[in-house]
């Protein structure tokens, strides 16, 4: 049995090609769960290269056990039985293929300064806002907004 937010994994992972980057795939999954859900199926916390979902590395090696992905320490990857599994409604099929067609041309710096100018908290942790956000003040300073105050 899989579950639906592990088919939904699976299918937001064939729309986009069946191989994204580690950092890439966390972006992409963070952005569609922000846009496109109600309720988010992964949490996602501030960490060193913005957000981070603890539970989709939890996710990952499940389905990496029931041959759904490969074993891959830098890539999320589809074996031929996942894109089998990745099976999802038809509305949110289509909600999945916009969001892909949306963010075709976004990959590395470019996608994580595009989900850091938009969700700047969590951001508050990253050890490459200053790099990947170089010349944008405005972001910046609202990551430094977004930092909890100390108390």
């Amino acid at each position: 049995m899989i579950f639906n937010r592990q088919k939904s994994l699976l299918a937001l992972l064939d729309l986009h090609g069946g191989t994204v980057g580690n950092l890439d795939f966390q972006k992409l999954l963070f952005l569609y769960c922000q846009d496109f859900e109600q309720r988010p199926s992964y949490d996602f916390v501030p960490y060193k290269y913005g957000d981070f979902s603890f539970t989709s590395y939890a996710v990952k090696r499940r389905l990496v056990e029931r041959g759904l992905l490969e074993d891959s320490e830098r890539s999320w990857v589809l074996t031929p039985e996942g894109k089998a599994a990745a099976s999802v409604q038809a509305t949110i099929r289509v909600q999945m293929r916009r969001f892909a067609k949306d963010h075709a041309s976004l990959r590395g710096d470019r996608l994580v300064a595009h989900a850091y100018r938009r969700f700047p908290y969590y951001a508050i942790r990253s050890e490459i806002a200053a790099r990947v956000l170089r010349g944008d003040a405005r972001a910046l300073r609202a990551i430094k907004d977004a930092r909890p105050k100390r108390t």
